[in-house]
């Protein structure tokens, strides 16, 4: 490189015996490196396949930050769908307690981000669906043991206590054993099927209310802000 700053001349600063003889072997070198770089990368894939969403140059940001658990943050959303970053425990910084995306989500158990990060994020991806299949549970049982089924008022309570996706969940498990219960008595009560199909009708008509509800207070949101 010095020699072609001198001589200013890319021809005359190639027409070199040595330049010619060794940039074939860099050239080589250059290649080896790149086939190991991609090798590496792969490595880093299989242990943890959403990687795979990501480009090699955002990967090498990744892993070259790994030992900084807090960097990740810039990084989740091309990760993960959804999720925006994670809450670190104010104390100690390598220990994730919250996923936060459209909502915030507590963890049922926290995730210690030490080691290689394909590791821990397979962890976080673990306790993810681990804390989601407990708040399934949860909304099942509360929607089998409440009152939610009862008034209006008693579901739209049941609502607001869970996700929207398990709410939905929840209500569906309702009309399910409603169902069942209505086929079971058919058989002995002639009238159990048009009762249920009543009691679904007053459940659906509840839930066109709440958008309706909802729709109003926004709309007169707006007239204030207008005004």
């Amino acid at each position: 490189m010095e020699r072609a700053g001198k001589t200013k001349l890319i021809l005359d600063a190639c027409a070199n015996e040595a330049l010619r003889a060794e940039l074939p072997v860099m050239f080589t070198t250059l290649e080896q490196c790149q086939r190991s770089l991609e090798g590496y990368l792969e490595q880093k894939r299989d242990k943890f396949p959403r990687f795979y969403f990501v480009s090699d140059a955002i990967l090498l940001m990744i892993l070259s930050q790994g030992s900084d658990p807090l960097s990740m943050n810039n990084y989740y959303d091309k990760v993960f769908d959804m999720l925006d970053h994670v809450t670190h425990d104010k104390k100690d910084k390598t220990i994730i307690t919250h996923m936060v995306g459209y909502n915030e989500l507590k963890l049922a158990r926290d995730v210690n981000a030490k080691g290689n990060i394909e590791d821990w994020l397979n962890v976080v991806l673990y306790e993810h669906r681990y804390t989601m299949k407990l708040l399934c549970e949860e909304c099942a049982i509360d929607m089998l043991t409440s009152t939610a089924r009862q008034t209006a008022d008693d579901l739209l309570l049941y609502v607001d206590r869970h996700t929207a996706q398990y709410a939905l969940l929840g209500v569906q498990i309702l009309w399910t054993e409603m169902m069942e219960t209505a086929l079971d008595e058919s058989a002995r009560n002639k009238k159990a099927m048009g009762d249920c199909e009543k009691a679904q009708g007053d459940i659906l008509r509840w839930m066109s209310s709440w958008c309706l509800r909802t729709w109003a207070r926004r709309r007169t949101a707006a007239r204030w802000r207008r005004w």
